[in-house]
């Protein structure tokens, strides 16, 4: 259980970062 959290939060983490790249990249 502990284990399927911490997947989950790597993954949204992981999401969030490609997320925040992108935008960075259309305003550049």
């Amino acid at each position: 259980m502990i284990v399927y959290v911490f997947d989950f939060i790597s993954l949204a983490l992981n999401v969030n970062k490609c997320l925040f790249f992108t935008d960075n990249s259309l305003y550049l």
